[in-house]
């Protein structure tokens, strides 16, 4: 057998049982098995209609990795050759290149096994039936999301903080964090029952995301905790979000959706420069931000670093 290429982004050659090249009742599909971890373990069903891959939003496949271009390749219909099931994978003159099997390509087939590298995202093609197809899809769904809110979850958001690091790290810029913590959450469920209480962290959860722009990330970080990321924000952006957060909460409860159940937000912020400070970094002095604002009284908004000073 040839040496396999040594380039990084070459992959390992797999291995497949005989049935996997025959023409069967199970699907094609490309499985994610590298990549941001966003991306990872996601399944691409290969039909008849060619698919465009890249970051670009209105592609058919919307990749979360930098290293590739916004119409990167195409991958086309599925074709049966020599009893295996193969497609036509054509570079649309991407930065970074193409590579099957971690040969550079332009265009060429990719068979049921082979690898399709883009950036640090890399395809496997392979068959799969559609139960399995989604049974896997919603493992990966409990991996990174939480069961009750539907919102990323504090494992997503710890690996947010890690890659968003390695991304900016040679153009530094201003980010922030915010902390927020769902004023007496225990009372609720000690007084009125945990069914209570998880209305009003389901309500908090959509009233965050509703708030945020598309590049920021948030995550259920604990039982009555969250975490915002707000890239290219300063701390009095943060702010400004913090008080659209306390605003909408107190709508839904002057307007009588939680009726007697006291509800508020306690948020801390933190933010500036990565010159500075890693995010990790910011996400620890939200924190401690956030302990002031509870120990000042709830229902607050506390800073680390002073924004007016």
């Amino acid at each position: 057998m040839k040496d396999v290429p040594k380039d990084p982004r070459s992959t390992q050659i797999f291995k497949l049982d005989d049935s996997d090249h025959q023409d069967d009742s199970r699907s094609p599909v490309f499985v994610i098995i590298a990549g941001h971890f966003l991306d990872i373990g996601r399944i691409v069903p290969v039909g008849e209609s060619p698919l465009v891959v890249g970051r670009d939003p209105d592609a058919d496949v919307c990749l979360n990795d930098d290293q590739v271009s916004r119409r990167h390749i195409t991958i086309g219909e599925v074709m049966t050759m020599d009893r295996r099931k193969s497609v036509q994978v054509t570079d649309l003159k991407s930065t970074n290149g193409t590579f099957v099997n971690g040969r550079k390509i332009q265009t060429t087939w990719c068979c049921i096994g082979e690898t399709i590298t883009v950036g640090t995202t890399t395809f496997l093609f392979r068959l799969q039936d559609i139960k399995s197809t989604d049974d896997t899809s919603d493992s990966l769904q409990l991996v990174s999301r939480d069961p009750l809110t539907g919102i990323y979850n504090r494992r997503a958001f710890d690996n947010m903080l890690q890659v968003e690091q390695r991304r900016i790290e040679p153009r530094p810029g201003n980010y922030c964090v915010l902390m927020i913590d769902l004023d007496n959450l225990k009372s609720v469920n000690d007084e009125l029952g945990h069914p209570a209480g998880d209305a009003i962290l389901k309500s908090v959860a959509f009233i965050l995301s509703s708030n945020v722009r598309k590049t920021d990330f948030v995550a259920r970080v604990g039982g009555d905790e969250f975490a915002v990321l707000a890239p290219d924000s300063d701390q009095n952006q943060g702010r400004r979000l913090a008080e659209r957060l306390q605003e909408s909460v107190g709508f839904l409860k002057n307007a009588g959706i939680f009726l007697d159940i006291s509800v508020s937000l306690s948020i801390g912020i933190a933010g500036g420069s990565l010159d500075e400070h890693t995010l990790e970094d910011y996400y620890a002095l939200a924190d401690t931000a956030l302990l002031k604002a509870k120990k000042e009284g709830r229902n607050r908004i506390a800073f680390f670093f002073d924004p007016d000073g």
